[in-house]
């Protein structure tokens, strides 16, 4: 358990110094960890998640210039995982703990920057390809469905989003599935309504999805045993 709180929030940091690459090689994922501003590569104190954040006050050790604060979200949000893993879940713990990952790494980009990493996605892809089972009818049907969608209310939602559900749906059983994306359009309607209600709706509202694809993740692994009847695996 206690490797597990310690190794999800280096995995997250290193996933997401990947997502920020804009060309992937093979060798970049055998290097160690470098800085994001002066690419030294990092000591063994700077890859300790949280602490070393809060101890070197945001700032890195070699250059002193300032770190994301998404880091420390990142790595903070990543130790709900560890609790997540000592409930019973509808799935294997392996893709539990890929999937989870996936969508923290992809939620904190698409807060940053309305984006998601195609590279990560293709990292992860070929990895759950390999590892785990794919549901491909239910993966063509999926993908037809929401490319339909999106190019009849294309400002609707983004492309990554897209990409993201498909993903979902090639590894997820299909319960799981529909409770996730419904869940999500629940989140994030009930955000949204929130934000117009309050007063900060200016022009065309632009909400990043995934940060609620994420939240519906882990509330449905959390809850499942609970509201939906448990089990499945």
């Amino acid at each position: 358990m206690i490797s597990v709180f310690i190794m999800l929030p280096i995995l997250f940091s290193f996933l997401y110094q990947l997502s920020t690459e804009e060309q992937l090689s093979f060798k970049y994922l055998l290097q160690r960890s470098t800085c994001d501003h002066c690419h030294q590569p990092l000591k063994f104190f700077n890859l300790v998640p949280i602490l070393s954040f809060c101890v070197q006050r945001g700032r890195t050790s070699c250059c002193r210039e300032r770190l994301s604060v998404y880091y420390l979200i990142g790595e903070c949000s990543a130790l709900a995982g560890a609790f997540l893993l000592a409930r019973e879940l509808p799935i294997s713990h392996s893709l539990f703990i890929a999937l989870f990952l996936l969508l923290l790494t992809s939620a904190i980009s698409d807060l940053v920057s309305l984006t998601i990493s195609l590279n990560l996605l293709f990292v992860f892809l070929l990895m759950c390809v390999v590892l785990f089972h794919c549901d491909w009818l239910q993966f063509l049907i999926v993908l037809l469905i929401s490319h339909i969608l999106f190019f009849i209310f294309r400002f609707g939602i983004g492309y990554g989003d897209i990409l993201l559900i498909n993903f979902l749906a090639l590894f997820l059983p299909f319960h799981l599935f529909t409770y996730i994306l419904l869940f999500t359009f629940v989140f994030a309607g009930l955000f949204a309504i929130i934000v117009i209600i309050c007063g900060y709706y200016r022009r065309r509202l632009m909400i990043p999805l995934v940060p609620f694809i994420f939240s519906a993740f882990c509330f449905v692994m959390a809850t499942y045993s609970y509201l939906f009847g448990g089990e499945l695996l």
